[in-house]
């Protein structure tokens, strides 16, 4: 790679999944590469050229067993993860369609939230897309 270009980022999406009115959180793994036992939103890693709409739905359902319907997309940020991965990230504002949750092993837990409690338990990032959803949607 020639010197001062960067790598081509990986592509990731994340839900902002709400339920009457709350806003799911799920808890990483103790053993996670990034952000390890930290609270987070549903998603992930896109693969070589899919569609970040059908990726959503592909995450949410693997990691919490849920179906969902995609309203809106809130933002797009571009960061480097703990372990040098570079990522290009969409958040949505999704509504959770019926059904339980059912983590996969990724995670170790999950909460429903008000939004404000749920903005206070993760990084900021994601707590500056959340209050962007209250602003815009609520």
């Amino acid at each position: 790679m020639a010197k001062g270009m960067i790598a081509h980022p990986g592509m990731a999406v994340k839900a902002i999944l709400v339920r009457d009115g709350k806003i799911l959180l799920i808890r990483r793994r103790d053993d996670d590469v990034h952000k390890a036992g930290c609270w987070d939103l549903p998603g992930g890693r896109l693969g070589p050229g899919e569609d970040p709409r059908l990726g959503l739905e592909r995450e949410v359902h693997e990691e919490t067993g849920l179906s969902i319907k995609i309203k809106n997309p809130v933002s797009v940020h571009h960061f480097t993860k703990d372990d040098g991965e570079i990522i290009t990230l969409i958040s949505y504002w999704c509504e959770c369609l019926p059904g339980p949750v059912t983590l996969s092993d990724e995670h170790t837990a999950f909460e429903w939230l008000r939004p404000e409690e749920a903005a206070s338990r993760i990084d900021e990032t994601m707590k500056k897309d959340i209050k962007e959803y209250m602003e815009w949607f609520v």
